[in-house]
């Protein structure tokens, strides 16, 4: 075994050994801990260079061990012992879709090595990797176009969208982001997209729509509190630059 391969065991909390649904399991554990899209918090303690070294190890434990046959994966299944999915949200019984999951915890990896990608600051994103984002979109659309499940056609759109606001395509990624939120109304990402259209108006100066789309994101329910905050924080930012625009006066907007 490999040192490379020892030290992505060891990154992920297993032993070396770990059969694939343990694998799929600790990483998605570790996603949830640290990736700046489920916690904020832990993006603005700069686990960056974490979720990095996580999305680095998972990507080679996919090459090295692999999703498990489609039988399998079945008689795993019937055991109860398949754990849970990588960011493309499975149950056992579409476990022949593990390629496309392995595929684009891939395309994540490499957008993590992207200097600021997950990074609000566009300070953070002056050195943009733009070949890192643009192979990453294309590479997205092609999965897309893959994918049965709206789920993980949100998935695709989502993380193009930032890859267009990463490249600073703001008017792509402002079609993208209202396409997610209509096309895919139930699915977890949907929400968001009412804080990246913010996000966008909010840098490209049009800050009135920036107001009410922040407005809009503070009244969808089930939002972490720490994303709350930030996006509270941009509203009130957009509505400066307004009560600045208009000579002082206060500018009155509804949630």
């Amino acid at each position: 075994m490999t040192r490379n391969l020892l030290i992505a065991y060891k990154i992920l909390g297993l032993s070396p050994g770990a059969s694939w649904g343990e694998i799929r399991g600790a990483y998605r554990q570790l996603c949830l801990r640290y990736h700046p899209d489920l916690n904020v918090e832990a993006a603005r303690a700069g686990a960056e260079e974490r979720m990095k070294e996580i999305n680095s190890a998972y990507s080679i434990l996919s090459e090295r061990v692999g999703a498990p046959s489609p039988d399998a994966a079945r008689r795993q299944a019937a055991g109860g012992r398949v754990g849970p999915s990588s960011p493309l949200a499975a149950s056992p019984a579409r476990q022949t879709l593990d390629p496309l999951k392995a595929e684009f915890s891939g395309i994540l990896g490499r957008l993590g090595s992207a200097p600021g990608f997950f990074s609000l600051d566009l300070k953070e994103q002056a050195a943009a990797d733009r070949l890192v984002a643009e192979r990453a979109a294309m590479d997205l659309r092609q999965l897309y176009s893959r994918c049965s499940e709206d789920t993980d056609k949100a998935d695709c759109v989502h993380y193009i969208s930032l890859c267009q606001i990463y490249l600073k395509k703001y008017d792509k990624a402002l079609n993208n982001m209202h396409y997610l939120a209509e096309k895919y109304p139930e699915s977890g990402r949907a929400p968001f997209a009412l804080f990246y259209i913010g996000l966008i108006h909010l840098r490209t100066g049009s800050h009135v729509e920036a107001v009410r789309s922040f407005g809009l994101f503070l009244n969808q329910k089930g939002i972490p509190a720490s994303f709350l905050g930030i996006a509270r924080d941009f509203r009130k930012k957009a509505l400066g630059e307004l009560e600045q625009r208009s000579g002082g006066a206060e500018v009155e907007f509804g949630a």
